[in-house]
């Protein structure tokens, strides 16, 4: 039975963008094998339920915290265990004060008053803002704002690259705001137009002029680029820096409404509306950014995160039709990632978790990707190429920087622990990566066993904490956490030859041989001695649930072990063993039970 419930974490940042994971929940139970499912539950403390999400153990934020207009929150949560016991309890969560001089925020990025001048008339034509390219330089006039008349200038190539890069600016902008943006052909039928210049009489890299006609019924959006003497990053940088101009982002010195973060305190890292860095590396949009427009424009109602995106099976791909464009839909425990017919990948949930793709990864994921791997809150996407992007949480192997350079060709499969990644190589070789040493054992670190990685695996298989590598000779290497299948010394005579597969629960693999024969080893499934004498021959398939086994032998009979005395989870198959020892074909699972 379930006596508290506890959160990691009671207070968070002001600031941080809706869908972070505030707190992890967890429980005090008298009994070990229970397991917990959260909700939260209305009554005493419910006041601010609304605002939060829960996905497995996770409390996530579902709204934009800012201190200055709510410094606390309360919530109910309600426990489940494994045999439908409940306990319930409140939790005051308390928003941390940042000072505005210690980090920039929102703020001072939405201009006071400009930018009701004109949204208006973009949200009353569907939300659609058209844009044109002076890819050939046709264009040799722009409307001054000042003046509200026409200036000529030496026009110029839209280059080649920058062009690319503003497509990808405004399809990264259309899946995370609730704007469409259209290129049209024509430069009368476009609110944005872009353009280069090879002189430099305005005395400006860019600059960005809004015009309008009437009483704001026709908006006009000149961005002028010098081309000569700017290398490619700082084009790139003057280019998203205008565009933000465009969608009502301003400088964050500037004190039009009251909002000023100080010029020698901000820099491009922070906000590409910056004019902290003379030198920028980084031309693309940043959170805070996007989390500004937002704010002005709504979210992409694609990205809406919501209790049905929340799923928590993790590595399962699905069938799914989205507007005649997808793919696939792969999720982990609180994200979801999907490939769409061109290659390109989107994504939606927690942000922190996979749910966004920022800056290089996603310029890196726009083209070519074939398949998507997950673990508990990381996306791995694989590559025509062979190469692989990781994004999500870097201790759960988002930043897979330590191995990147074995990660740019090779690779034909990833698998997945908890916290971990395997890529298995076309040269049979296997590169891992994931959890920090101060989380525990995931299956990160093959060191140990490195000389039998370099080639000749077939596959990799694995629990939640370990890896098993089946090779082409029929023998098996084990690496990760012991009691969870990482280590297979008691049994190793019986792997160096003839297994065929290798099939796992959360915590023990089942090896099949080639005789029909099964070995086990690691938690609970991990010690099949009651049922060795059953499991020497016939064995064709075997099926798991989260800690049980069963195998299906040719003779139409079903074997079962493991699970534990408090939770057999289909382990203990001797209510019904009497119909089990023929005529069965298949067999199927859930997380605890078979049938």
């Amino acid at each position: 039975m379930t006596s508290n419930i506890n959160l990691s974490k009671s207070s968070f940042n002001e600031n941080i963008n809706l869908g972070s994971v505030i707190a992890e929940i967890s429980s005090v139970s008298n009994n070990p094998d229970n397991t917990q499912s959260y909700s939260l539950v209305a009554g005493d403390g419910d006041t601010d339920n609304s605002l939060f999400l829960v996905s497995d153990d996770n409390l996530i934020l579902n709204t934009y915290p800012d201190y200055e207009n709510k410094s606390s929150y309360t919530v109910r949560l309600k426990s489940t265990d494994s045999d439908g016991e409940t306990f319930t309890k409140s939790f005051e969560l308390t928003v941390n004060d940042l000072e505005d001089n210690d980090q920039l925020t929102t703020k001072e990025l939405i201009t006071g008053l400009t930018y009701y001048k004109y949204k208006e008339t973009i949200l009353s034509n569907n939300r659609e803002v058209t844009f044109f390219v002076d890819r050939l330089g046709t264009l040799n006039q722009y409307k001054d704002s000042a003046t509200n008349s026409y200036k000529t200038i030496e026009s110029a190539p839209t280059p080649d690259n920058i062009y690319t890069h503003i497509l990808n600016t405004f399809n990264l902008l259309e899946s995370k705001i609730n704007l469409t943006f259209k290129e049209v052909t024509n430069p009368d039928e476009a609110i944005i137009k872009i353009m280069h210049r090879s002189d430099d009489k305005e005395n400006s890299y860019a600059f960005c002029s809004t015009t309008y006609t009437g009483n704001y019924s026709k908006v006009n959006i000149d961005i002028v680029c010098e081309t000569s003497s700017i290398d490619d990053i700082f084009h790139q940088h003057a280019i998203t820096h205008e565009i933000g101009h465009a969608l009502n982002l301003e400088h964050p010195f500037e004190d039009d409404d009251g909002d000023v973060f100080g010029e020698e305190n901000d820099n491009n890292a922070n906000t590409q509306m910056s004019y902290g860095s003379k030198d920028p590396t980084y031309p693309f949009l940043t959170p805070l950014d996007i989390q500004s427009l937002r704010e002005i424009w709504g979210v992409n109602t694609n990205q809406t995160f919501s209790k049905q995106s929340l799923i928590t099976n993790n590595k399962i791909p699905l069938s799914l039709v989205h507007n005649n464009r997808t793919s696939f839909e792969y999720k982990n425990s609180t994200a979801f990632a999907i490939i769409n017919t061109d290659g390109s990948v989107f994504t939606w949930g927690a942000s922190n978790y996979g749910g966004e793709l920022e800056s290089e990864k996603y310029f890196q994921t726009r083209s070519n990707v074939v398949q998507i791997f997950s673990n508990r809150r990381v996306f791995a996407a694989l590559k025509r190429d062979g190469s692989v992007v990781t994004w999500g949480a870097s201790n759960f192997g988002g930043d897979s920087s330590s191995v990147s350079k074995q990660l740019t060709s090779g690779v034909i499969n990833i698998s997945s622990t908890d916290r971990a990644f395997a890529a298995l190589k076309s040269d049979g070789s296997v590169v891992t990566w994931g959890s920090s040493s101060s989380y525990g054992d995931y299956g990160e670190d093959s060191s140990s066993v490195s000389s039998q990685l370099t080639s000749d695996v077939n596959k990799v298989f694995s629990t939640k904490r370990a890896f098993a590598a089946l090779k082409s000779d029929g023998s098996v290497v084990t690496w990760g956490l012991s009691n969870f299948g990482g280590d297979s010394s008691n049994i190793s005579s019986q792997l160096t030859s003839d297994v065929t597969n290798i099939f796992s629960n959360e915590s023990a693999f089942a090896a099949l041989k080639s005789n029909g024969s099964v070995v086990t080893w690691g938690g609970y499934g991990g010690n099949s001695s009651d049922v060795s004498s059953q499991l020497t021959s016939g064995v064709t398939n075997i099926f798991s649930t989260r800690s049980a086994f069963a195998a299906l032998k040719s003779n139409g009979s079903v074997v079962t072990w493991g699970g534990s005395t408090y939770l057999p989870r289909g382990g203990d198959s001797s209510s019904v063993s009497n119909q089990l020892t023929s005529g069965v074909s298949n067999i199927f699972s859930n997380g605890s039970a078979f049938a």
